[in-house]
Parts: C-alpha cells; structure tokens; sequence
C-alpha cells in the first residue's frame, strides 16, 4: 500500500502559473535577463510575490519552465541540412556561439543552463531539459544515409560532444574563437569516420 503525498495549503493555481510564465517571456522580450526581477514578473504577471515564490525558487527557474513549457524560445537553433555535413554543423556551432554570447543573451544563456543544471541534480525520475540535442542526432542520421558518414545506431554521444562542449563554454563565459569552433567540428567528425 502506497502513502499519497499530501499538499499543504491552497492548491496551486494554473491561471497563475501560466499568467507569470507568459510575463516572463514578455519581460524576457523586453529587457536584458540581468533586469528581470521576481517583483517585475509578480507586477507584469498580476500575480503575488509570495505566490511566485512558492513555486519557484529563483527567476532562473522560472525561465528555464517558461521555455519547457513553450512560453518562451531559449537558443535550440536548428540544424540545416545542405548535405555538407561539416559546413551545417560549422553554422549550427557558429549560431549558437552569435546568440548564446551577444549582448543581452549570455546572461540569459548562462541563468537557463544553470537552473537546467541544478534540476538534473535534483531529478528523481527522469530529466527533461532545455538542452536538446534531437536536432543534431537527427542531422548525423542524416549524414550517415547518405554515406557521408559511418552509420550507427546511436548518434547521441557525438552530438552531445560538440552541444555539451558549447553548454560548458557558455557556462564559462569563455566566447570561442571561430577557430576553435572549426577544430571542435573537426574533432567529431573525425571521431565518427571510422
């Protein structure tokens, strides 16, 4: 016989929750990530601070929850497929180098892989993230159809080296050099020649 878990207080209100998520994707819109303030999003929202907090422990949280929840774009550029392998993921590491570390943006980068972060070390039962790297697996699938590549049955981990890789660098604050990024695609595409 399992126990329920059983809610203290009022139950949480949907209305709420999508009220804040869709003033945090407005704020976010409007102003840089290091102006954005739980008492901004508790005014725009027309919800109350004590509220807020009660559901979320940070407004890094309530980000990285407004772009799961498909309020709010966050990255996730896409890979295009021109059948030059080297030449997509080149550009896709190059995008995501221009937005990640532009003005305005690495703040915001930096404050949703780290609430990101911090949910997979709090995660029980299964991890669902901002970061995905579904589009670059899709892309080395491709590749290897056409025989650009070697084929196998999973292309994660070499997405994960050059998306992680980037994750890492924005993390960091240290902005790659487009040379850098060019050995990066180097590097994995060596890896998955043979």
């Amino acid at each position: 016989m399992t126990e329920e878990k059983v809610r203290r207080g009022r139950p949480r209100s949907e209305a709420s929750r999508r009220a804040v998520l869709e003033a945090t994707a407005r704020l976010v819109g409007a102003k840089p990530y290091d102006d954005l303030t739980i008492e901004g999003i508790a005014a725009e929202s027309g919800v109350a601070k004590t509220t807020i907090y009660r559901r979320w422990n940070s407004k890094a949280e309530i980000v990285r929850e407004a772009t799961l929840s498909g309020f709010l774009r966050v990255g996730g550029l896409e890979v295009v497929d021109t059948g030059d392998l080297r030449a997509d993921l080149l550009a896709w590491v190059l995008g995501l180098r221009q937005e990640a570390f532009g003005p305005g943006h690495m703040s915001l980068a930096r404050a949703v892989l780290s609430a990101d972060l911090d949910a997979v070390g709090r995660s029980t039962e299964g991890y669902v993230g901002v970061w995905d790297d579904r589009h670059l697996v899709r892309r080395l699938h491709s590749a290897a159809q056409s025989g650009a590549i070697e084929p196998r049955e999973d292309f994660s981990a070499a997405a994960a080296s050059l998306s992680h890789t980037m994750a890492i660098r924005i993390l960091a604050g240290a902005r790659p050099s487009e040379q850098w990024c060019e050995d990066l695609v180097g590097l994995v595409l060596r890896g998955l020649s043979g």
